[in-house]
């Protein structure tokens, strides 16, 4: 008689259970430590490239304030060597020796004798020439080279002196016309009518530059009297 045993379970192994899935929650954008971080760093550039701007644009001011000041003692400078051979005329030129082309148009009609002539212009070639010496060798200071109006204002200084010499040239030749009859003293006089429109277009045109580095440089005010 045969012995029934245990039978085996037909079941196959029991599985483990799942395990729980973890979820970490991220931290909100704007309270995240980086997002911090990073907007500090922004506002400390922004901080930063504000005062550099402002530190910038003062450095600017204070060079052009020292420029306009170096120009307006070139202009003094200029004014005082003018003074007594030129009058102001508004708003912005000066006229240098008014009288001189006055006298040289009635010494040709004959209205104004030879002497009248020497009494008026004997001092003026050496005047002018003086003047013109002292203009033309203004220096210029290291702060006014290398921008845009130091060529110009090179140019001025040239340009008056140029024009102030021309004026004198004209005194010396009205001074040797009387020494001259006829065709000789009309040709003499006619070349001197000549030159004193060309020194007149130069010295006016090399202190317009000057007026123009001026006003670029905001020292300059249009006066009715008086040198500017």
């Amino acid at each position: 008689m045969a012995i029934k045993g245990k039978s085996r379970s037909r079941g196959g192994r029991v599985g483990n259970a799942p395990r729980p899935v973890i979820v970490i929650k991220k931290m909100p954008f704007l309270q995240r430590r980086s997002t911090r971080m990073g907007a500090l760093l922004l506002v400390l550039g922004v901080i930063g490239a504000t005062l550099w701007i402002g530190f910038a644009k003062q450095r600017v001011n204070e060079d052009r304030a020292r420029q306009g000041e170096s120009v307006s003692r070139i202009n003094s400078q200029v004014q005082n060597n003018l003074q007594g051979i030129s009058q102001p005329l508004p708003p912005s030129n000066l006229s240098i020796l008014p009288d001189l082309a006055g006298n040289l148009e009635q010494f040709k009609s004959g209205d104004l004798s030879a002497k009248k002539v020497r009494d008026a212009t004997r001092l003026i070639p050496k005047t002018m020439q003086g003047a013109a010496e002292t203009i033309g060798g203004i220096e210029v200071p290291d702060e006014l080279r290398n921008h845009d109006y130091t060529a110009d204002l090179l140019d001025a200084l040239f340009l008056m002196s140029q024009g102030l010499k021309a004026y004198g040239n004209v005194a010396a030749s009205m001074l040797l016309a009387t020494n001259l009859d006829g065709d000789a003293r009309a040709d003499l006089l006619d070349s001197a009518t000549d030159a004193l429109a060309d020194g007149q277009k130069l010295f006016d045109h090399g202190y317009q530059k000057l007026t123009n580095i001026r006003t670029e440089l905001g020292v300059y005010s249009p006066t009715s009297l008086g040198a500017q």
